[in-house]
């Protein structure tokens, strides 16, 4: 299936992020024509903003906008707008799934944990066995047959600029 738009939901801890940074490559090199935005809290933001694995940066200002039920109405009328096609949740939350399902996209795939099972079109069980992070994000991306080829997730990499 061919996807033109994907919004991913990145992590909100940068540590997290930078982990959730070989799964962002993968899923770039196996959605080439599609247009990937990331949604990521300010701080991932920060960090990501210049990385060349999604075309477009949306900033979740929360605290800010997005803060509160008025402000998550505004994200999600935003992202309807937008009309994503697919939407990867990388943060585990409950509210990563309602937003992308209120936004409505319709395919929405992550973790079937923090009971939010029935709001995902593809989902994996929550491991209860550690994996690494880096490992837990990229185990996503058996849900796309082919995303996976290399069988292990690379190392992430930053992109750091003169500021």
């Amino acid at each position: 299936m061919m996807y033109k738009k994907i919004l991913i939901r990145a992590p909100n801890w940068i540590g997290d992020a930078v982990m959730a940074i070989p799964t962002l490559s993968a899923l770039r090199a196996h959605f080439k024509e599609s247009e990937i935005a990331l949604l990521a809290k300010p701080p991932v933001a920060a960090l990501l903003e210049n990385h060349p694995t999604f075309d477009r940066l949306i900033v979740f200002e929360d605290p800010g906008r997005h803060s509160g039920w008025r402000g998550r109405w505004r994200l999600i009328r935003s992202l309807r707008k937008e009309r994503f096609d697919l939407a990867f949740l990388l943060q585990n939350a409950f509210e990563a799934a309602l937003i992308a399902a209120l936004a409505g996209v319709p395919e929405r795939v992550g973790y079937a944990a923090d009971g939010r099972g029935f709001l995902l079109t593809r989902s994996l069980p929550k491991r209860s066995a550690p994996l690494r992070q880096s490992e837990f994000y990229y185990d996503l991306t058996r849900l796309f047959p082919g995303a996976n080829e290399g069988g292990a997730p690379g190392n992430p990499y930053l992109i750091v600029t003169g500021g």
